[in-house]
């Protein structure tokens, strides 16, 4: 003898509950944008290499000219590669200010659309600052 399981077997099935209709009306359903990763190690290039305790000097766009110890100058070479590296810091810096402004011009948007539904539904909303 086989048994019988679930509706099978004569049981009664659960009645569907009719679904409520929301008494708050229609709702805001887009989300803010996310905010970007902001890299720590990404600084201002003119600031990279102002470190008191390895370089003594640097010239006006911040590349060490003069080191600490031994009081000696900094090679020719060594300013080149300075350069480089405070040339791909400020391209990184550039792309993370571009994608931080473009975060804040799309908040911006989205408030105005939140505000202007709530505005059309009769809900007041306190500003933000």
């Amino acid at each position: 003898m086989r048994w019988k399981r679930g509706a099978q077997a004569g049981k009664p099935k659960k009645p569907e509950k009719p679904k409520k209709a929301s008494k708050k009306g229609p709702v805001f359903k887009e989300k803010p944008p996310k905010e970007p990763k902001v890299d720590k190690k990404i600084v201002d290039p003119a600031e990279m290499f102002k470190d008191e305790k390895k370089y003594a000097e640097w010239d006006e766009a911040g590349i060490p000219t003069k080191m600490v110890k031994k009081d000696k100058e900094v090679s020719d070479k060594e300013q080149d590669k300075f350069r480089k590296q405070q040339e791909a810091m400020a391209t990184k810096k550039a792309a993370q200010d571009e994608k931080l402004a473009k975060f804040q011009e799309d908040m911006k948007a989205w408030e105005e659309r939140k505000a202007a539904f709530d505005a059309e539904q009769g809900v007041e909303t306190e500003p933000t600052a």
